[in-house]
């Protein structure tokens, strides 16, 4: 898990609903709004019943993918990177991915977020 100064607060995600910007891939859509007074990003990750049936693997993936944020967080160089509030969705060709392969395609995703 991710600790809690990088969770997204649940009013923070209605709003990037409502007002964030978009990237989409076939297996995931980041909503996300650039942050100025923060020196970290914030994340949420929501997966819905419809992509994965099962609570067990929906929490398995949920915590796969925090992991990957996490590592991302602390590889990146802070100084040089914006910071960001982000939702990231799964879509359900999530489900049938690998470890690597789903690591790849969120850091590719990430790194298409404007600097």
């Amino acid at each position: 898990m991710i600790p809690q100064r990088l969770r997204l607060a649940r009013q923070r995600i209605e709003y990037l609903f409502r007002k964030g910007r978009k990237t989409t891939s076939d297996f995931l859509t980041i909503r996300y709004s650039p942050v100025k007074q923060e020196n970290h990003s914030r994340y949420c990750v929501i997966i819905s019943k419809a992509t994965e049936k099962s609570a067990v693997k929906r929490n398995h993936l949920r915590r796969q993918i925090y992991e990957i944020l996490r590592t991302y967080e602390q590889n990146e160089n802070s100084e040089n990177k914006s910071k960001f509030e982000m939702a990231i969705i799964c879509k359900k060709k999530l489900r049938n991915l690998d470890y690597n392969y789903l690591k790849a395609k969120i850091n590719d995703l990430l790194n298409k977020l404007p600097r």
